[in-house]
């Protein structure tokens, strides 16, 4: 081989490097965001398995500020929350929906993540039994 190929292959070889190291880069911050918003989500389902195992009149599933479906993405105020060091879960209640003697409650969870809010919203019926 001569040199010029010699240093042609070379530089061919430091390019795929560094299109590898950027790649892993990538990699790190999705399996970043994958863990924070399988966090998230845990936090919320457990939330939910807790206010679904609670009575149908259970003050936690009231609707407080009687807004029903209009107020079922409302953040602040919310019928009810918690948090944690990373996470906020709000949820709201409209009664009476989808119909008579159901409740509809929309979970809302919020997080910051490399200076970024992110949300994810999950729904549930409650059916009084």
């Amino acid at each position: 081989f001569t040199l010029i190929e010699v240093l042609i292959a070379l530089a061919v070889f430091s390019i795929g490097i560094l299109a590898v190291a950027k790649m892993q880069g990538h990699a790190i911050k999705g399996n970043y965001h994958g863990r924070t918003l399988s966090e998230a989500t845990t936090k919320v389902s457990d939330q939910i398995e807790y206010l679904l195992s609670l009575p149908y009149d259970d003050m936690l599933l009231d609707d407080d500020d009687a807004d029903g479906l209009a107020g079922l993405d409302d953040i602040n105020p919310s019928d009810g929350n918690f948090t944690t060091a990373t996470y906020s879960v709000f949820w709201n209640v409209a009664d009476d929906q989808p119909a008579a003697g159901a409740k509809t409650i929309r979970f809302i969870v919020t997080w910051w993540e490399n200076g970024r809010s992110h949300s994810h919203d999950f729904n549930t019926i409650k059916v009084d039994l």
